[in-house]
């Protein structure tokens, strides 16, 4: 029988289990990064345009989770003043050796919790292990998430907050608060402040212009996620802060054709996938020498999504569902 999933149910199996979504998420990031079609197969996602956003469909099959699945995703950057998630869809997951539909789930949790969980991927292998200072620029939905799994992996001593809507930034220090009484969060007036003192910062805002420039007064060894949209002529990063910065992608491919920041960077040059870096450091291959030197400098991760990320969470959610309900 086909389960059919909803955003509460997504949000509370995989809030629970957090680091083994962590581990889901790197163990197909370094699966992907080996581009063997037997192993894994992902065509770059269609995206269909309008005045209002945009609508994304994302195929993916990952052989080590036995499953193929397919995320049909809206992204309406005004949808906040609606009172509307900006990211809404669902994804079907099917079972490759029989070719059953397992589930049907709402994707808008499924995809801030995997999102969060591949910026937590790139963040362990990037950022010092000692990070205390987190800055979010953006406070919707990916900036909680962003909050609830990098703080699972790293002790706060301070949370900055930036986003020009004041109440959006007022509801996430509110929910952060309640998560993490002890914790001192502060809303910042602007960009420059909020990253001003930030070991890791988060960039999680809709916004289509460069907030990060040159000018911004970034710390030497800080870390930036920058999650942006799928879109060539958008990005949230200047390019003149790309190009000189340690730059590395959840997929070279799309982060070539898709990532505004890369794009208008003129191609930036790429170090490397986070999942060929974290492939090379769970075999050994890659010395501690290389990542204090890794980490000393202002590194980049260029993350726009892959469809394989679903495929990894949605089997995660569906297993740990069946095991909990008993289902077969």
């Amino acid at each position: 029988m086909c389960s059919v999933i909803t955003n509460l149910e997504v949000s509370e199996i995989l809030s629970a289990r957090i680091p083994e979504l962590i581990n889901t998420i790197s163990e197909c990031l370094r699966d992907y990064s080996l581009q063997d079609p037997s192993l894994v197969q992902q065509p770059l996602r269609t995206s269909i345009s309008s005045d209002s956003g945009f609508f994304l469909a994302m195929p993916g099959y990952w052989r080590r989770a036995g499953c193929y699945a397919c995320k049909l995703l809206t992204c309406v950057p005004d949808n906040a003043s609606k009172g509307l998630p900006s990211i809404q869809g669902c994804l079907a997951l099917f079972n490759e050796s029989d070719g059953r539909m397992l589930a049907v789930m709402e994707a808008e949790e499924l995809t801030a919790l995997r999102t969060a969980a591949a910026s937590a991927v790139a963040t362990q292998l990037l950022a010092n292990p000692d990070s205390g200072v987190l800055a979010l620029i953006g406070t919707g939905k990916q900036a909680w998430s962003h909050f609830l799994v990098l703080s699972s992996v790293y002790r706060f001593k301070q949370v900055a907050l930036y986003n020009p809507n004041v109440d959006s930034a007022s509801q996430l220090k509110s929910r952060i608060a309640a998560h993490s009484p002890s914790l001192p969060v502060a809303i910042a007036p602007s960009v420059q402040q909020a990253v001003a003192q930030a070991d890791i910062v988060c960039m999680v805002s809709l916004a289509t212009a460069p907030l990060l420039t040159p000018d911004t007064p970034l710390r030497q060894g800080v870390h930036v996620n920058a999650v942006d949209a799928p879109r060539p002529d958008q990005a949230t990063l200047h390019p003149q802060l790309v190009t000189s910065s340690a730059v590395f992608a959840d997929s070279l491919e799309s982060a070539s054709k898709e990532a505004g920041c890369v794009v208008m960077a003129g191609g930036a040059h790429i170090t490397c996938e986070v999942g060929q870096l974290s492939r090379r450091v769970v075999s050994g291959e890659c010395a501690d020498s290389e990542l204090e030197g890794l980490r000393s400098q202002r590194t980049i991760f260029v993350s726009l999504g892959i469809a394989l990320e679903d495929v990894a969470a949605a089997k995660l959610v569906y297993d740990l569902k069946s095991s909990s309900s008993g289902a077969t």
